[in-house]
């Protein structure tokens, strides 16, 4: 989302350098502050801001972003305004649907009702709903960006009608190189020779024009346009410059351990693997991990694995356990259903049974058993989301992650530390 509004503010920041070489498109001339005495002097009139073509083009543009500019026949500036005010209003619109999923989402957590989130906010669905602290971190996070994009697209909305404004005066500024100057009655007007940053000159004497009050001089030098173009064309070299700079974001840690309930480190072979997607990030071996200037607002996944032996700890008395657990006569707690569920098919049924026989009366050389299985501590007992891996979420702040060991079949824990 950075990225899109810096985008924006690239193209408003173009489209006024643009409108500034518009307004400096026309020849040089040199500026000759020339004062003429009229035998009927008009009366300045004046309107309010809206009158005339730059009042008129601001409203327009107010009321229909860009309709201004193509009033001021400034069309090259109408694609940068549509831009920027597509741009917002996208983002406005986004920020919205995600904020009322989050926020559904969050009132059926704290309910303890179930909730499925919308195609449009397919990317939670790998969130546990009852994870309440993660959804609500994740509802004020789209919150505030619902709340700083309705902002810019008021912004860039103004912008529009003052730009439309500006443009339209800078469109009537009189830059002609013919002078003209309006005489009193039976007055023969000389011709004038005027130069660069000289005085005005002609065939009566000035003293005698100054002292009829028909025409007075001062020395006006011309308007250095060429100059306001040299800077200008630096300013929309900046601008392109600046909009292809690398975006400066914050960045953060997730760091964690794997132990035991009794914070005991996991002693076995484990290798900790960072996921961006499908993408692997970064890898870690040992019981303690950490990732480090990881970017901000992506989503990451942390899934840990060993290759520990598989057979230890499983024994008949576990059969026994799992029977009566599937018979309904004692109930397991969260960790003791993930290791039932020895064939990781989120069910504990007589085929996790006879996975946990053939573990214990066949060779390791014939029968490969399961290993571990890790549980993040946003584990429940709604589903098994939370096992194997750990879901950052978009992150924007440091994370600390626990993962707890489960050895699957070995549901009386007795290779347990």
């Amino acid at each position: 989302m950075h990225q899109l509004y810096r985008s924006i503010t690239c193209l408003l920041f173009l489209c006024f350098a643009i409108g500034e070489m518009e307004a400096q498109a026309a020849p040089d001339s040199v500026a000759v502050d020339t004062l003429v005495q009229d035998t009927l002097p008009k009366k300045e009139k004046k309107g309010s801001i809206f009158s005339g073509r730059p009042g008129k083009a601001m409203v327009m543009s107010l009321i229909i972003p860009g309709t201004g500019q193509i009033y001021n026949k400034s069309y090259l500036r109408v694609p940068f305004v549509w831009g920027a005010v597509g741009g917002m209003g996208y983002l406005v619109y986004d920020n919205t649907q995600k904020y009322n999923c989050l926020r559904d989402a969050y009132v059926a957590s704290i309910d303890g009702t179930a909730y499925v989130f919308p195609d449009h906010c397919s990317e939670f669905n790998n969130i546990s709903i009852s994870s309440t602290a993660q959804i609500k971190a994740l509802r004020d996070e789209y919150n505030k960006n619902r709340q700083l994009s309705i902002i810019g697209l008021a912004a860039v909305w103004l912008l529009n009608g003052v730009d439309a404004f500006v443009n339209g005066h800078l469109k009537e500024f009189d830059v002609d190189e013919n002078l003209s100057l309006k005489s009193g009655p039976n007055l023969t007007i000389p011709t004038l020779r005027c130069g660069w940053g000289s005085l005005c000159r002609s065939d009566l004497p000035v003293e005698y024009m100054k002292t009829n009050g028909y025409i007075s001089f001062i020395n006006s030098p011309a308007k250095p346009i060429a100059m306001n173009k040299i800077a200008t064309f630096f300013l929309v070299l900046s601008a392109l410059v600046g909009c292809q700079t690398e975006d400066t974001r914050s960045t953060y840690s997730i760091t964690g351990r794997i132990i035991w309930e009794e914070d005991i480190p996991f002693s076995d072979e484990v290798t900790v693997t960072l996921l961006k997607g499908d993408e692997i990030v970064a890898t870690s071996h040992g019981s303690q991990f950490a990732f480090n200037n990881l970017e901000e607002g992506i989503a990451y996944t942390v899934e840990p694995k060993t290759t520990a032996e598989g057979r230890n700890g499983i024994s008949n008395l576990d059969l026994v356990e799992v029977r009566k657990q599937i018979e309904g006569i004692i109930p397991f707690d969260i960790f003791q259903q993930v290791a039932a569920d020895v064939n990781k098919d989120g069910q504990i049924t007589t085929g996790d049974l006879d996975i946990m026989k053939n573990c214990i009366l066949s060779s390791p050389k014939i029968y490969e058993c399961p290993s571990y299985r890790f549980v993040s501590q946003e584990h429940d007992a709604t589903s098994f989301q939370y096992v194997d891996r750990y879901y950052s979420g978009k992150l924007n702040a440091d994370q600390e992650v626990t993962f707890i060991p489960i050895k699957l079949g070995d549901v009386n824990a007795t290779i347990h530390p």
